[in-house]
C-alpha cells in the first residue's frame, strides 16, 4: 500500500492548540489522550485516505476516536491536505464555508 504525503494548512495548528487547551482545562491528561487519537487518525490518512467518503466539494473527514472532532481533508494525487479539525456538532454550513476560506 502506498503512503500518501501529508500537508497541513497553517490554521490546523491553531485548531489543535485550541482543542488541547480546552481539554487540558477539563481534566489533566485529557489533552494527551486527544493528541494520541488525533495522530492515529492522521496515520490512517497517510495510509488509506480513500477509506472515508466525500462530504462536499471533494472534502472528506475522519473522526478522532473517542472524541467529537473531525479531521477534514482533500486528496491531491499522492498528497493528503489536512484543512481543519472541527467539533462534529459544528454547523455544516459554517464548517464548509470556513474550510473553503482556508485553501
Amino acid at each position: 500500500m502506498n503512503q500518501y504525503k501529508l500537508q497541513f494548512v497553517w490554521q490546523v495548528d491553531n485548531d489543535i492548540a485550541d482543542i488541547l487547551q480546552w481539554y487540558e482545562n477539563q481534566q489533566i491528561g485529557l489533552a494527551d489522550r486527544f493528541l494520541t487519537n488525533y495522530f492515529l487518525a492522521i496515520d490512517t490518512l497517510a495510509s488509506n485516505p480513500l477509506a472515508y467518503q466525500i462530504k462536499q466539494n471533494n472534502i472528506r473527514s475522519v473522526q478522532v476516536k473517542q472524541f467529537p472532532y473531525l479531521v477534514y481533508y482533500q486528496i491531491y494525487e499522492q498528497t493528503v491536505l489536512i484543512i481543519a479539525v472541527f467539533h462534529g456538532k459544528k454547523d455544516p454550513v459554517n464548517t464548509f464555508s470556513e474550510i473553503s476560506n482556508r485553501h
